[in-house]
């Protein structure tokens, strides 16, 4: 069989987002604060979403100190009306929409029989709920096509550890979202993807949590994620290098899942 040469070679310019507008939610710290620096080291104009509006704006200045630019608006993802608001005013700010990036989420640990139905509804509205709001209006707004990218957990797919069955329940369903919303926004020039991190080290999964040596153990990498492992995959999936893929849900975790 004769080699065909690609119709066109990868180059940097293709990581480039260079005019492009972004929304991250729960861009204030974790995984979420790293895809926003690693959004805005690409060109794009990163608009924190965080309830936290001083650690978001510890988030822009640390941005901006790179020679980033971006903004923060102050928003409780539980709170519809502000939220559905505040995506608005985000595509207003440049007068463009074209990336989503959902990362904010809470992951209560409880065992199963102790679940209450008030965990159940916090979860299930920062989690899920505030993510097809987020979804249903960027895609409104986006009138240049997109990316969208859920930040969903390998829990989504079988729990990791005991007390989290609520919290992959959620992200569960945001996997079905993730395809669905890929099948029906795909023909306008929007893309959705899914990517499923395993333990990341973050303020929520701190230093010298007994779990990260039993990760680390099951990993082919053997140690546990750093959040700049999940912003490479999603600066990849927003990225043109990326245009020929809708509906996936990555998994990123370091080899457990699937070879532990």
């Amino acid at each position: 069989m004769s080699f065909v040469a690609p119709a066109r070679l990868v180059t940097p310019e293709h990581f480039a987002l260079t005019d492009k507008t972004a929304i991250v939610t729960g861009a204030a710290m974790g995984i979420g604060r790293a895809i926003a620096e690693q959004l805005a080291a690409f060109g794009a104009f990163v608009i924190i979403f965080d309830f936290d509006g001083a650690a978001a704006r510890d988030t822009l200045a640390a941005i901006e100190a790179s020679g980033g630019r971006g903004a923060v608006i102050e928003v409780d993802l539980r709170d519809e009306m502000r939220l559905i608001a505040s995506v608005r005013r985000a595509a207003e700010i440049n007068d463009r929409l074209d990336i989503l990036v959902n990362s904010a989420g809470i992951y209560p640990v409880a065992p199963f029989e102790e679940s209450s139905d008030e965990m159940w509804r916090d979860v299930f509205n920062v989690n899920l709920r505030a993510a097809f709001v987020t979804m249903r209006e960027a895609a409104r707004l986006m009138k240049h096509g997109g990316a969208i990218v859920n930040i969903s957990s390998v829990d989504s797919l079988r729990p990791s550890f005991a007390g989290l069955s609520v919290y992959g329940a959620t992200k569960a369903a945001l996997n079905s979202l993730t395809r669905s919303g890929a099948n029906e926004l795909g023909p306008r020039g929007i893309r959705v993807n899914a990517v499923l991190p395993g333990v990341i080290a973050t303020r929520g999964v701190p230093t010298g949590n007994p779990r990260y040596q039993v990760w680390a153990d099951r990993a082919a990498a053997r140690r546990v994620g750093e959040p700049f492992d999940i912003a490479g995959v999603v600066l990849f999936l927003v990225s043109p290098l990326a245009q020929f893929i809708h509906g996936q849900t990555i998994v990123a975790d370091g080899g457990v899942t699937f070879t532990a």
